[in-house]
């Protein structure tokens, strides 16, 4: 856990993603999506971040792995990652949800997800 109580347990089977849905989200107010992750035990797990948008449309889908500091993803540690909501072509737009994939086609061990959120 980040912070809080629990976080998000994910152990992806190739190309898998975690869906964060939520009713349509304007996101006209917002610049970028924070989340926090942890690798697990799996070294720099390879994570692609896209947004959903009504009707079934995708964003433009970024390598989580470079918006994170350090531009990696820790074994058994926390980092903060930062994605610019135009970089995902969901700037001034409704949002219905955010997906974190697998982007090497492998299964990963469990990895954690935590303190996601749209930020000014």
């Amino acid at each position: 856990v980040y912070s809080g109580s629990a976080s998000v347990g994910v152990t992806y089977s190739p190309w898998g993603g975690l869906y964060f849905a939520h009713v349509g989200q304007a996101t006209a107010s917002y610049k970028t999506i924070r989340l926090f992750v942890n690798g697990g035990t799996r070294t720099n797990p390879l994570l692609n971040l896209y947004a959903t948008f009504s009707g079934g449309s995708n964003g433009t889908s970024v390598r989580l792995n470079s918006s994170c500091t350090g531009g990696r993803i820790p074994t058994n540690a926390w980092v903060q990652c930062e994605v610019p909501l135009t970089s995902l072509g969901a700037s001034n737009k409704t949002v219905t949800g955010f997906v974190i994939q697998e982007a090497a086609g492998v299964s990963l061990p469990r990895l954690y997800v935590d303190e996601v959120s749209l930020r000014p």
